[in-house]
């Protein structure tokens, strides 16, 4: 029986999970680093000084990137093509697909949630105005989103696979332990918004998720993220240029 679930591309695997290639105790430590990191500057940038307000215009998106990229050069010892990767033509299948299903997967998940009585509450950094300047740095944010999500699952992963040598339990805890931080590291912005952080952004990160179990390749879920961030930066754009337009 394979330990490679039926939709993963079994060409390649995870690295560092199952000691391919090794990575020694300070090694594990660096990486972790990185989810660490981000969630340091996240408490810090919601409680010590306000949200992106007083800091100059790309300086926490910039943050965000090297606290990750850099522990994650760091363990591959410069050989980012373990996680980096050129995307091939039917990846972007995939990224479609994921595409279309996350927002489906939003739509219903606000549909039942307001049933329940639970409202979404606005990020405030999406009601700014939106720039050049803006996208570009929300751009870069990006990378270093998606490095932390890939960093926990590493982590949760290589942890479990190192008590159970069981590959699939190893990789499914670390897809919860992926989704579950990434969603509680948004509660500073969505006013604590417990079902908002968990369900609808934890949760639905797993379809950026997907790409990445599937083809092992960051580039994937950065191509997706970028594609879902673009369509709701378009959509401000318009919905902006429209008030100013009608006055």
């Amino acid at each position: 029986m394979s330990d490679f679930f039926k939709f993963e591309d079994e060409g390649i695997d995870f690295p560092f999970y199952n000691g391919i290639p090794k990575l020694s105790m300070v090694d594990w430590v660096v990486l972790a680093l990185a989810p660490f990191l981000v969630g340091l500057v996240t408490i810090t940038s919601g409680k010590v000084i306000p949200y992106y307000s007083v800091l100059p215009d790309g300086v926490m998106q910039v943050t965000y990137f090297l606290v990750t990229i850099i522990p994650f050069a760091y363990v591959c010892r410069g050989k980012l093509g373990l996680i980096f990767k050129k995307p091939r033509l039917k990846d972007f299948k995939v990224i479609i697909i994921c595409f279309i299903l996350y927002l489906v997967f939003g739509y219903v998940v606000k549909v039942i949630g307001a049933s329940l009585g639970f409202q979404a509450d606005a990020n405030a950094v999406m009601q700014t105005t939106v720039t050049i300047w803006s996208t570009i740095f929300a751009l870069i944010q990006l990378v270093g989103e998606e490095l932390f999500k890939v960093s926990v699952f590493l982590i949760g992963m290589g942890l479990i696979y190192y008590f159970t040598k069981n590959r699939k339990n190893a990789l499914v805890f670390g897809i919860f332990a992926s989704m579950i931080i990434f969603g509680l590291m948004h509660l500073h912005a969505y006013n604590n918004n417990l079902f908002q952080c968990l369900f609808l952004i934890g949760f639905g990160s797993f379809f950026h998720l997907y790409p990445y179990l599937k083809t092992k390749n960051v580039v994937n879920t950065y191509i997706l993220h970028v594609i879902i961030e673009l369509t709701f930066f378009s959509f401000m754009a318009f919905a902006q240029h429209y008030h100013y337009a009608m006055g």
